[in-house]
């Protein structure tokens, strides 16, 4: 305890006697002052003078930091994150809403768009000799514009909140459709395909030069890829372009053995063999186009097992860098777990068609849930992500200490002369505890990261009936993008407990992906939907309602997102399926098997002899038969859309740079 005489004020009086002699204060010696101070102090002092700093009000205390430690924290935050920052508080609406923030968080979020923003930035500021500013300043804008309305569409999509729907109809079957970057494809003949473009309704129709039937094809973001009769030779046509010469005269490559795969990413394609042997093929150059990829032959255990596929991911920025996957599975039981699928997947990286690195992965997971020798689905999913699907639920990461298939096989290998070998394991996690547990409906999903090659797993839970006990084959297919599987769903009982009452047809349940468990969520499911047969009111929500409510018994209602309603008796009608169908007596057991595939921008539902699109990019306008946008009303497109939907101004809105936060609406109210 402290004496009477003494004088609290001691060091406060020292530190006051460091100013100059016109009065001001000597700064840079009271830093130092209290620096030295810190170190005499006492933990306990410390604690005490840390809790009393806290407790002070720093007004503009954020504003005055370095920015690189701002764009430090921009390292962990998510991109929704990272876009509400200027949320938090009414003085950080102007400092996270420059210029400088926008490139940084497209930097790390977008590098793709980054780069080339950088060359076109550079070539402009060079070409405009008359006024750089100026320049500057509306390419600095235009890039403001591009991130608020890939957020505003990302969001939109995330939360079911499209700006409009339409049906298309084709009154012949549509066969193989395929979606890909706002256009959709499908084969009206085996001669003939046919290509649709969303945003602007145009329409190409593309024939082999030689009249041959295609074998199979694949629609690109710039390119539809088709394989002739025999199989080895592959035809490319630009997409939407002037030249007419190759509607007729496509861009031709031949191989000494049959295509068995074929992926295309830009002007890059990538083909695996039915003799094993991957193919790069540079669409348009004239010399040398195709490259064969020296692929490494394998060793180790699982060498000696089936190969099942092989597969080419090209990265979606760097042309330079592509992946080959193998995958391999032992389909010999164990005698400790019969029920066992074993398998390997190994990702080569090729840096300009050397091989950099390899990346293992072992699933030690139950069967998958169609047949064991079919295996996961490989596949690109959104930006540099790679999906490993179709697989049975399972929980944990399994360390490599413990894993004895995978010791033996790695002792086994004696090809580690990689710069980076990673390897992971996983597996299943079926215990006791209810959280343990996994559910009849649940599933993995397996996903690798181009740039951090690294892997991580979610599940997420299957809606819906079991369609299988209706017809074998094809099962319909659903669209996994981002944090969501989309699936395709068709109810024919109006009576049944899932949709709310005058509601028979829903045709897309959004289920969201968890880890260990699924994650809380507001007991409200929204359900969009029309309000009368061919009627032009947009969707509303249909809230609370008790059937899907979270229970115990239907764990998957916990993690739905939203429900996308058609048009009353939508697939009753026949406009979405055959004639033979539609006057079937039990059609409950005669459904129309779909599929579904979409984007930021758009999702979309096959059907036989149609498709069902829901938009959500406000520029773009739909012109099918069905589309919810109506030209007798007076309005333009976006005084309808904005006067008709209630939720087009409150969730894209918080992702706007402004200065102000009382102009940015929040999300969803309920």
């Amino acid at each position: 305890m402290a004496g009477d005489d003494f004088d609290a004020k001691v060091l406060v009086n020292a530190l006051a006697t460091l100013r100059n002699p016109n009065g001001t204060l000597q700064e840079s010696n009271r830093k130092l002052a209290v620096g030295a101070l810190f170190s005499e102090l006492t933990e306990s002092e410390t604690i005490d003078l840390r809790l009393r700093l806290n407790a002070l009000r720093r007004p503009g205390f954020s504003e005055r930091l370095q920015a690189e430690i701002y764009y430090r924290i921009l390292d962990y935050l998510s991109l929704e994150d990272a876009m509400n920052l200027r949320l938090v508080r009414l003085d950080w609406s102007k400092k996270f809403s420059s210029m400088e923030f926008c490139k940084e968080i497209v930097k790390r979020h977008f590098p793709a768009k980054y780069e080339s923003y950088e060359r076109d930035f550079k070539s402009v500021i060079k070409d405009a000799k008359d006024s750089p500013p100026r320049r500057q300043t509306a390419a600095e804008g235009n890039l403001k514009e591009w991130l608020e309305n890939v957020m505003v569409r990302r969001q939109r999509r995330a939360r079911g909140q499209y700006v409009s729907t339409s049906v298309y109809y084709h009154s012949d079957q549509m066969k193989q459709p395929q979606y890909c970057n706002g256009r959709v494809a499908h084969s009206i003949s085996r001669e003939i395909l046919v290509v649709k473009s969303l945003r602007s309704d145009f329409e190409e129709r593309f024939a082999s030069p030689q009249r041959d039937y295609f074998k199979e094809w694949w629609l690109s973001d710039d390119y539809i890829l088709a394989i002739n009769g025999d199989g080895r030779t592959i035809y490319a046509w630009p997409l939407e372009t002037p030249e007419s010469q190759f509607r007729d005269e496509p861009h031709t490559q031949h191989f000494p053995s049959a295509i068995s795969d074929v992926s295309a990413r830009g002007n890059r394609a990538g083909l695996v063999l039915y003799n094993n042997e991957v193919y790069i093929w540079h669409i348009g150059q004239l010399k040398n186009p195709s490259s064969r990829v020296d692929y490494p032959s394998e060793c180790g255990l699982y060498s000696k097992f089936h190969r099942r596929q092989l597969a080419v991911l090209l990265h979606p920025s760097k042309s330079n860098v592509f992946f080959v996957c193998a995958e391999r599975f032992n389909d010999t039981p164990d005698p400790t777990s019969p029920k066992a699928l074993r398998t390997r997947l190994r990702f080569y990286e090729y840096k300009n068609l050397d091989l950099k690195s390899r990346h293992t992965l072992y699933l030690n997971s139950t069967r998958s849930k169609t047949d064991a020798q079919s295996g996961p689905v490989i596949n690109t999913l959104h930006d540099n992500i790679v999906g490993i699907s179709d697989l049975c639920g399972f929980r944990k990461r399994i360390p490599k200490t413990y894993s004895s298939i995978v010791r033996a096989d790695i002792q086994m290998d004696d090809t580690n002369a990689y710069v980076q070998d990673t390897v992971e394991e996983f597996g299943p996690m079926i215990g006791s505890n209810s959280e343990d547990v996994l559910f009849a409906k649940e599933r993995s999903l397996i996903l690798f990261d181009m740039d951090t090659r690294e892997f991580t797993y979610r599940n997420y839970y299957e809606p819906g009936e079991d369609f299988s006990q209706y017809v074998a084959e094809p099962q319909p297919e659903a669209l996994i993008w981002r944090d969501q599987t989309l699936s395709p769903i068709y109810r024919p009982d109006p009576n049944a407990e899932s949709p709310p009452e005058g509601i028979t047809d829903v045709l897309v349940t959004a289920s969201n992906h968890f880890q260990t468990s699924p994650g809380t969520q507001s007991r409200k499911v929204y359900w969009y939907s029309e309000n009368e047969p061919n009627s032009t009111t947009t969707t509303i929500p249909i809230k609370n309602h008790p059937s899907f409510l979270s229970s115990p018994s239907r764990p998957f209602a916990q993690t739905t997102a939203f429900h996308l309603v058609g048009p009353h008796n939508l697939a009753r009608s026949a406009r979405l399926t055959s004639t033979a169908e539609a006057r079937h007596v039990t059609w409950e057991k005669h459904f129309e098997v779909r599929k579904v595939r979409g984007d930021d921008s758009f999702i979309v539902l096959f059907g036989r002899t149609g498709f069902v699109v829901w938009c959500f990019d406000g520029d773009v306008r739909l012109r099918g038969r069905g589309s919810d946008v109506s030209s007798e009303s007076g309005l333009d497109g976006d005084e309808e859309r904005e006067g008709r939907n209630p939720f087009l101004l409150q969730t894209p809105k918080s992702f706007r740079f402004c200065e102000q936060i009382h102009d940015v609406v929040g999300g969803v109210s309920d």
